[in-house]
């Protein structure tokens, strides 16, 4: 019972979609800590 988000993202590209958020993830958090 896999949700239907998962396996659509994945058909386009799991590997570029998680490393865009992940690089996302990281800038965003690396500017709020130096930030606040």
């Amino acid at each position: 019972m896999a949700e239907p988000d998962r396996p659509k993202v994945r058909t386009r590209g799991p590997r570029t979609v998680e490393r865009i958020v992940e690089a996302a993830h990281r800038l965003f958090l690396s500017r709020g800590f130096a930030e606040t």
